[in-house]
């Protein structure tokens, strides 16, 4: 779907939205934003807000968290200064040049308002784009892939061995590795001859060879950057390949485990969190002037407690943080409301004052062209945040 800049003040208008001047979109030709991709990255348990931005400067920091809280800026292992109040923790330094150049952002207080603290819940109400019951019946991400112009049988792919609920509905594949993706010529010929009718089940078998096909003929370009050997590095890296491979694909979905970090968070998240900032630095790097057609965007289902538990950790909080990375974001900026922790919410968290889906609304519109976010979320007017 091509949407030139009058269309799009329509749409906000339509979503009660007030049009921000996006940097990057209305001077392109609509096949040039075929080539715009969105990566989604979900970071599975309930990421450290407080950690991941720490409100240094606050007196209570340091009261509430005795063992966890990050030394001062200035000191060995210190937080890594954004201004006067928020900062990085310092194995986040990787993205501190991505922030510092204006390629990435960060969305304070940001998250889903429901007071569930249910890691099942919430992941698939945020992958649903909802805010609770009733719950969607398909993905956010398969209705905003719907209102895009689809010139290939797949339009997105999730890594693991399932799709994502975000992505259900949607004409996309779960892919493992990509070097082993797909079937041996003799299976793929048979399959053919098997589902060659016309009825519901030869169409969808056909689907499936078709996207088969689709991933298995497009030419990858090697591995171009120096990942972390992990999960979360290797999901990045094929990626980055489809993209460079250049056959049209709009979406990824990744995931990120390890982040309930309820005993000996120190050690725990900071490995987490280094294995996040080298694998998104890596991308970045290896994606060079790509990045300007691809954002990511990475947020978790809620924040954890202000204060530590008796075991070195946190428990489950509320309001957390995402970060928006390329594709045109206006970066080095952190959006959203600053914590406050002598104001928090409920039995000590942070409060959510940025609905998640108001990131995802300025995403979809720019990366994708989506035209009715009434559909994408529905029954939800997104907060404009100027992010583009």
């Amino acid at each position: 779907m091509s949407l030139n800049r009058r269309e799009f003040i329509k749409v906000m208008a339509v979503a009660g939205m007030s049009p921000w001047t996006p940097r990057l979109g209305w001077a392109q030709e609509p096949t040039a934003r075929q080539n715009r991709a969105l990566v989604c990255l979900f970071l599975r348990g309930g990421a450290d807000a407080v950690n991941l931005l720490a409100p240094y400067a606050d007196p209570l920091y340091r009261q509430l968290r005795p063992t966890l809280a990050l030394p001062e800026p200035g000191v060995a292992g210190g937080v890594l200064p954004l201004d006067s109040q928020l900062g990085l923790p310092p194995t986040l330094e990787p993205l501190l040049p991505l922030y510092r150049s204006g390629d990435l952002a960060l969305v304070s207080l940001c998250g889903l308002g429901n007071d569930s603290r249910s890691h099942f819940d919430r992941q698939r109400w945020m992958e649903a784009g909802g805010d609770g019951i009733p719950v969607p019946g398909d993905g956010w991400l398969a209705r905003a892939l719907a209102q895009t112009d689809l010139p290939t049988p797949v339009a997105a792919v999730g890594f693991g061995g399932r799709l994502p609920f975000a992505l259900s509905g949607a004409s996309a594949v779960a892919i493992r590795d990509l070097d082993r993706f797909g079937l041996p010529a003799k299976h793929m010929s048979a399959l053919t001859q098997l589902y060659e009718g016309g009825n519901l089940v030869s169409q969808a078998g056909q689907q499936t060879l078709a996207a088969l096909n689709f991933i298995g003929n497009a030419s990858l370009p090697p591995q171009g950057s120096d990942y972390p050997d992990s999960s979360l590095g290797r999901d990045l890296a094929q990626t980055a390949r489809l993209i460079k491979s250049g056959i049209g694909l709009r979406a990824f979905c990744l995931d990120s485990g390890g982040w309930d970090t309820h005993a000996n968070q120190a050690a725990t998240l900071a490995a987490r969190l280094d294995d996040l900032a080298r694998s998104l630095a890596a991308f970045h790097a290896d994606l060079g002037a790509q990045m300007t057609n691809t954002c990511v965007v990475v947020m978790s289902e809620f924040g954890r407690r202000v204060a530590e538990n008796a075991s070195g950790g946190t428990d489950h909080g509320h309001g957390g943080v995402m970060l928006v990375l390329g594709g045109g974001v206006q970066g080095g900026k952190i959006y959203g409301d600053r914590p406050d922790l002598s104001d928090l919410y409920g039995p000590g968290d942070l409060p959510v004052t940025t609905d998640y889906r108001s990131v995802l609304a300025e995403a979809v519109t720019v990366t994708l062209g989506v035209s009715d976010l009434k559909t994408v979320f529905p029954g939800f007017q997104p907060q404009v945040l100027g992010l583009f």
